[in-house]
C-alpha cells in the first residue's frame, strides 16, 4: 500500500525480471542504476518518509519472497544498493535496515556477497528524524556498512552530518580505514562510468517519452497474439479445460467425449499413468482417462502454442511451482491453478 505502482510488481520473479532490465538499460545510457529498497519495502503499511515501517517477517520469509530480486540483481553485478528505513525485528529489533549492522554487513554483504557500494535511504524522512538523532545515525549507519548517506532536504542537516561524520573520525567512533574504503568504493564506481564536471546536455523529453511509449505499447503483434494467447490458457486452466476442449478434468468422462468428437484418431494405454490416452489430431487434444472412464488429463499440442518460451509463460505465470528436465530432454514447469495443475512442456535441442 505504501509503495504501490513504484513497484514493478509482487510477484518476485516478474520484479526481478523488469528490474534487472531496467538496471542494463540504465547502465547502458551511462547512469548509476540504484536498487532499492533493501530488504524490501513491500510489505508495510507506514510510509517511511512520515514514521518508521516495521517488518515482522523473519530470514527464511525474506529471503523466499522479498530478497528474491535483490540477490538476482546482485548476481547481475548491481552497482549500487540503497537500504531502507524500516525495522525488520527477527533480524535486527533494534535499528532500522539503514543503520544496522546486522543487515548491511551480515545479510547484504556477507550472506549475498554484496560487494558494491550501499547509500540510505534520505536520513531526513520522519522514520529517522522522529526516532533518531540525525548525528549518531548517520555514525551508526557508516560503522554498519553504510559508503553514502543521503540527505534529500535541508543544508543545515548535510552540515550537521558532515561535522558528526568527521568528529567521529576524529575522536576514532569511526575509523580511518572505514571512510578510506568507502571513498575508494565510491570513486571506483565513477571511474568506471567515467563520471566527471563537464555539463551534460539537457534530455529532450518530449522525444524520449515518445520512444518510451513506443517500447511499453503492444504494438507488435505477435506480442499481442502471445498475450492473448497465456490470457486464455489461464481462463481455461482455471476452470479445468484447455483451449482446445469444453470438458472439465476431474468432472467429465470419456463416453461423453467420444459422444461429441466420435471415435479417436489413436489410443494407447500408459502402465507408468495408469490411463489409456486418446488422441484426437484434428483437435490438437489427448485425454488421459482412468478404467472408471474418468478424464484426469487433458493436454493440447495445439501449434499456436509453439509461438510461446518458457521466459514467455514465467514472465506472465511468474515462478512455476516445479520446473524439471527429464531423460528424454524435455522441460516441464509447472503451475498451479486452482485446484488444477498447468503444465508446459518443452523439447529441448540438441546441443
Amino acid at each position: 500500500t505504501v509503495i504501490g505502482d513504484r513497484s514493478f510488481g509482487t510477484n518476485s520473479s516478474i520484479v526481478s525480471n523488469i528490474g534487472i532490465g531496467m538496471m542494463d538499460g540504465i547502465h547502458k545510457g551511462n547512469t548509476i542504476p540504484v536498487i532499492k529498497h533493501f530488504p524490501g519495502h513491500g510489505d508495510t503499511s507506514v510510509d517511511s518518509h512520515l514514521d518508521l515501517p516495521i517488518v515482522n517477517k523473519d530470514l527464511s520469509s525474506l529471503k523466499k519472497f522479498e530478497l528474491v530480486p535483490f540477490n538476482n540483481a546482485i548476481k547481475n553485478h548491481a552497482d549500487m544498493m540503497m537500504v531502507a528505513h524500516i525495522v525488520v525485528k527477527k533480524v535486527d529489533s533494534k535499528y532500522p535496515a539503514s543503520m544496522s549492522k546486522a543487515v548491511i554487513t551480515d545479510l547484504l554483504r556477507k550472506q549475498y556477497g554484496y560487494n558494491g557500494v550501499v547509500i540510505t535511504d534520505d536520513m531526513s524522512m520522519g522514520a529517522i528524524a522522529k526516532h533518531y538523532n540525525l548525528s549518531n545515525a548517520a555514525v551508526t549507519s557508516i560503522n554498519a556498512g553504510s559508503n553514502i548517506i543521503l540527505i534529500g532536504h535541508g543544508n543545515e542537516n548535510v552540515k550537521t552530518i558532515y561535522n558528526s561524520i568527521y568528529t567521529a573520525v576524529k575522536n576514532h567512533k569511526i575509523s580511518e580505514d572505514t571512510i578510506n574504503k568507502s571513498v575508494y568504493k565510491i570513486l571506483a564506481l565513477k571511474q568506471k562510468y567515467e563520471l566527471n564536471n563537464n555539463k551534460v546536455k539537457p534530455v529532450n523529453v518530449t522525444n524520449l517519452n515518445k520512444q518510451i511509449k513506443k517500447a511499453v505499447t503492444y504494438n507488435n503483434e505477435t506480442s499481442n497474439k502471445q498475450y492473448l494467447l497465456l490470457k486464455n490458457i489461464s481462463t481455461k486452466a482455471n476452470e479445468g479445460k484447455i483451449i482446445n476442449a469444453e470438458f472439465n478434468v476431474m468432472n467429465s468422462n470419456i463416453d461423453l467425449v467420444k459422444k461429441k468428437w466420435g471415435k479417436e484418431d489413436s489410443s494407447v494405454y500408459v502402465a507408468a499413468a495408469k490411463g489409456t490416452f486418446n488422441t484426437y489430431t484434428k483437435r490438437n487434444v489427448v485425454i488421459g482417462y482412468q478404467k472408471s472412464h474418468l478424464i484426469f488429463e487433458l493436454r493440447s499440442f495445439d501449434p499456436q502454442l509453439k509461438s510461446l518460451t518458457i521466459n514467455n509463460i514465467k514472465n506472465y505465470f511468474g515462478s512455476p511451482s516445479s520446473e524439471v528436465t527429464t531423460s528424454n530432454k524435455e522441460k516441464i514447469i509447472t503451475y498451479s491453478i486452482g485446484s488444477n495443475k498447468l503444465k508446459f512442456v518443452f523439447p529441448l535441442k540438441n546441443k
